[in-house]
């Protein structure tokens, strides 16, 4: 994917809610709104920011801010990224080798 075509995605959220586990239902301000999974950015990344989201009940906690979603320890994920998975387009890069 090109960088304009990245950026092409990047259009901003107007409203969320949980469905299950790690999946959101999201609406874009183009009119764009479906569920996106999440499980896979949740366990791919153990760090400081991320791992807090693994206990669903924090997970759950997440905000609509100006363009995205939010959690309460400011960890947020790029709308252009969440537009690619509700339209069913995005593929997730495998985690680099140490």
């Amino acid at each position: 994917m090109t960088r304009e075509e990245w950026f092409s995605h990047s259009v901003p959220v107007v409203e969320a809610r949980h469905v299950r586990d790690y999946v959101i239902w999201l609406r874009f301000k183009d009119g764009v709104e479906g569920e996106a999974d999440l499980s896979d950015l949740v366990f791919r990344w153990n760090t400081d920011w991320v791992r807090p989201l693994q206990d669903v009940e924090y997970f759950k906690k997440f905000k609509v801010n100006e363009v995205t979603i939010e959690w309460p320890n400011r960890f947020d994920v790029a709308p252009a990224s969440l537009h690619l998975r509700v339209l069913g387009l995005h593929r997730p890069r495998k985690k680099a080798r140490r």
